[in-house]
């Protein structure tokens, strides 16, 4: 699920939020989703990115909560008894917790930076920081149900190493795109992306 809203942000980046970016990113999402294996989280995030996406296509305003419920809607429909699949349910839980919090979290936190030039450096990560606090009130508790432990420092995690997931996740799109062109700069481009990679494991 979060490759393809790297893959749909990348998209969108190069071909606009309109239509047009629309129309490119839902076959390339099923292209990942097919390449990947078709696994039911990478389907379960195809579905509802492209019910996300036919919003500019279709010419209606997206309305993320109906989006969300259909995609639920449709899964069940297709396996009810998908209903009890702990990835299911933390996917879902988070979705619901970024589009109940997140927004609200992020402009309190906003609020609390004065300075303007300093609110548009950090913008950035707070964003992640919202996101990340967002997610738990719905989620922590299936993992606590689940899995029986709760990680304190998994939104502390997520500022350090969040970025540079997209940037190794976009930089290897483009990488793979240079090195179809030009080898060396491929090359060069994945060396840099590396040092990245070698952040988030670190």
């Amino acid at each position: 699920g979060m490759h393809m809203s790297f893959i749909a942000a990348f998209v969108q980046a190069l071909f606009g939020r309109g239509r047009r970016g629309s129309l490119v990113c839902i076959p390339l999402l099923w292209l990942f989703a097919l390449i990947s294996g078709a696994s039911p989280s990478s389907v379960r995030a195809a579905f509802m990115l492209t019910v996300l996406l036919m919003a500019p296509i279709l010419q209606r305003e997206n309305d993320a909560p109906t989006s969300l419920s259909a995609v639920l809607a449709l899964v069940l429909l297709v396996n009810p008894y998908a209903a009890g699949s702990v990835s299911l349910q933390l996917s879902f839980a988070a979705i619901a917790g970024l589009l109940c919090f997140s927004g609200w979290i992020e402009r309190n936190l906003l609020q609390l930076i004065k300075n303007r030039n300093l609110k548009n450096v950090l913008r950035s990560p707070v964003r992640v920081i919202s996101a990340s606090l967002a997610v738990m009130p719905f989620t922590v508790p299936l993992l606590a149900i689940h899995f029986g432990y709760v990680s304190l420092l998994s939104p502390l995690s997520n500022v350090f190493a969040l970025w540079a997931v997209s940037f190794v996740f976009c930089g290897g799109f483009v990488c793979c795109a240079l090195g179809a062109l030009i080898p060396l700069l491929g090359v060069c481009g994945a060396w840099l992306v590396s040092w990245a990679a070698r952040w988030v494991f670190l």
